[in-house]
């Protein structure tokens, strides 16, 4: 749990509570969502952290916006921090990157949360 509040440190807002139950009950290794995961000491998280790829992504991604999981044509599935409902989770939108810039400020919600993006991911 030291490592989530870290990422939510460095980032500067709370996670929400489904994917802090996802990286603090799985490891990335049971299941290959191949979400960006919160940083472990010794632990390969398939690529990115969380925390260190939304900073890399500043200038590119509006501020409000935390990428979960990019695609491979180079777009992202982020969460949309302005709009977190009653229990703090937040929806997922989709980042275009050839239509978007960090100027932009209306996304696709593709998902009202992490638990439905992964449902949805999955063909349920």
């Amino acid at each position: 749990k030291a490592d989530v509040a870290a990422a939510e440190a460095s980032l500067g807002i709370a996670l929400p509570p489904s994917y802090r139950k996802l990286v603090t009950t799985t490891d990335p290794k049971d299941k290959e969502y191949g979400l960006y995961w919160v940083w472990v000491e010794g632990l390969d998280t398939y690529g990115d952290d969380i925390a260190s790829y939304a900073k890399r992504c500043g200038g590119i991604l509006p501020r409000f916006l935390i990428p979960v999981l990019g695609s491979d044509d180079g777009d992202e599935y982020c969460f949309d921090t302005r709009a977190a409902d009653a229990r703090g989770e937040y929806p997922i939108v989709h980042f275009n990157h050839a239509i978007h810039d960090e100027d932009s400020v209306d996304f696709e919600i593709v998902s009202r949360n992490l638990g439905e993006f992964l449902l949805n991911s999955l063909g349920a």
